[in-house]
């Protein structure tokens, strides 16, 4: 029988017998059932940070930048015509002191530090652009303005880079703990003397780093403290992959 992606996941969960039959499955359907279980496990990324990205970026109030004392950047640096930090109504902070670069003491809003523009939500920074970065090495603070006003014009469109970005880097990564997961596989199946080969031990390795890979995810961006994660992973992993081998048929004995 052949089932589809969904199903394979869900039986990734609960029903090795049957995901130790995927191993026969062509390699790029298992390749792009990993692209398939990365993206459910950054979806709480997607969520969380398109509701902090609006909140930071509705934060600014650029009436408050246009009332502040004139700043402008020169060679990527800011310059500002007074020492103190400036701070508008906890909506606006201009520094130039390198100890409250990472807006510290600030809950809500944009800050100007000494070589970036940091938009803070719930006392995180949300988004960091160098000036150099967005176009800012030499800037008045006009020009200062209107890149805030295009930074948050497109702030889906930079959501979507920013999660594309993160995807991209969170699964290859995932690919490289599949093929060592895979490795181990090798010794499992020696030791259970199983007939498999390498490519059908990653194949069964990507449905075995399924429920470690979205349960640390969807914890750890959910914010709980999960200690020693990455052992965890290796644990869960391997006995899950250690159960999935062990339901494949040993090969028969020639009396």
């Amino acid at each position: 029988m052949k089932w589809n992606i969904f199903q394979q996941f869900l039986f990734s969960f609960y029903h090795f017998k049957n995901v130790s039959a995927f191993r026969y499955q062509k390699i790029g359907r298992s390749i792009g059932y990993v692209f398939f279980m990365m993206l459910i496990a950054t979806l709480p990324l997607l969520v969380i940070s398109s509701i902090q990205t609006n909140s930071a970026l509705q934060s600014v109030n650029i009436e408050k930048i246009i009332d502040a004392p004139d700043f402008f950047i020169e060679g990527g640096v800011l310059k500002i015509d007074q020492q103190e930090p400036y701070s508008s109504s906890d909506q606006t902070l201009i520094v130039t002191d390198q100890e409250l670069e990472e807006g510290s003491n600030f809950s809500e809003g944009v800050v100007f530090s000494q070589r970036e523009i940091l938009f803070i939500s719930n006392e995180k920074i949300i988004l960091e652009f160098p000036y150099a970065l967005i176009g800012l090495h030499q800037a008045s603070k006009d020009q200062i303005i209107d890149t805030i006003q295009t930074i948050q014009s497109l702030k889906w469109f930079i959501l979507i880079i920013f999660f594309a970005m993160n995807y991209l880097f969170v699964t290859g990564f995932k690919f490289i703990e599949i093929s060592l997961l895979a490795v181990i596989g090798l010794i499992f199946k020696n030791k259970l003397k199983k007939n498999v080969k390498y490519l059908q031990i990653w194949t069964l390795s990507a449905y075995a780093a399924t429920i470690p890979s979205i349960v640390i995810a969807w914890l750890e961006y959910l914010s709980v403290s999960i200690p020693y994660a990455g052992l965890l992973f290796w644990a869960a992993g391997g006995m899950i992959l250690y159960r999935t081998i062990s339901f494949i048929p040993s090969p028969k004995t020639v009396s």
